[in-house]
């Protein structure tokens, strides 16, 4: 692990006392690294490992009868990490939508995804999500269903870290297909229908030959439903509908 100590065994014996050198990757070892200390039966030890300690280490034991020498791989295990990311996504229906979830560690992390803490598939016989190859999970084409808590685990043998996002989906507004031609008698009363339906629920206004109706005049009113023309406005999207009346 970063930042622990690390000890290369090798005692060495014979007569007369053997000279140990270290090297590491085809070079000798600094003398002046104050982090390698050279133990009196002729280990070394690596204080405070970091990451460019990682290779491959010689030890060699020589004397006037011979020599012997002995290698060591040294991985050094870095802790997870995710990189900062969002963590509120938000994705118009039926597009594509990336929840982020890149992290760093050595060795490299794998990483596996959960919603509302059940296991995900993103296996290649299924055609709804991929896992890209940085970790961050595609939702190929979102659907309500789709809306809820994400949550990203990253492990390796130095241990894990996990990130939780949160997708909305947004549906453009909807206008139900009802009759939009009206023949009354005057004076009598008239309800005109207006049934909607986006996520999140659409701003509703009504006008009328063009003019903008204030919620409630002296012989109408526009009921919570959205009931009585109007025009809907949703993330940069607009939907009206066209009544005629005729009196």
């Amino acid at each position: 692990m970063e930042a622990q100590d690390v000890e290369l065994e090798c005692v060495v014996s014979g007569h007369p006392v053997p000279r140990v050198t270290w090297r590491k990757d085809g070079a000798a070892l600094p003398l002046a690294e104050v982090r390698f200390k050279y133990l009196p039966h002729g280990s070394l030890k690596i204080q405070k490992a970091g990451v460019s300690d990682a290779g491959r280490y010689l030890c060699l034991a020589a004397n006037a009868a011979g020599s012997e020498r002995r290698h060591f791989d040294l991985q050094v295990h870095v802790a997870v990490s995710i990189f900062p990311g969002d963590t509120n996504v938000t994705s118009m229906l039926n597009t594509k939508a990336i929840l982020p979830c890149e992290a760093t560690g050595i060795p490299k992390p794998t990483i596996t995804w959960n919603k509302i803490y059940e296991p995900l598939d993103t296996g290649p016989q299924q055609n709804i999500y991929r896992k890209l190859s940085s970790g961050s999970l595609m939702i190929i084409s979102t659907a309500i269903d789709d809306a809820g808590l994400y949550k990203c685990t990253a492990r390796n043998d130095a241990g894990e870290d996990h990130r939780e996002i949160h997708l909305a989906v947004h549906v453009p507004p909807m206008i139900e297909d009802e009759i939009s031609n009206f023949v009354v008698t005057k004076m009598s009363r008239l309800l005109l229908p207006c049934q909607v339906f986006g996520l999140p629920f659409p701003e509703l206004t009504w006008s009328k030959d063009g003019s903008t109706l204030p919620t409630k005049g002296d012989n109408y009113k526009i009921l919570p439903s959205g009931k009585f023309i109007r025009t809907f406005y949703f993330s940069a999207i607009s939907i009206s509908r066209l009544f005629l009346l005729f009196v």
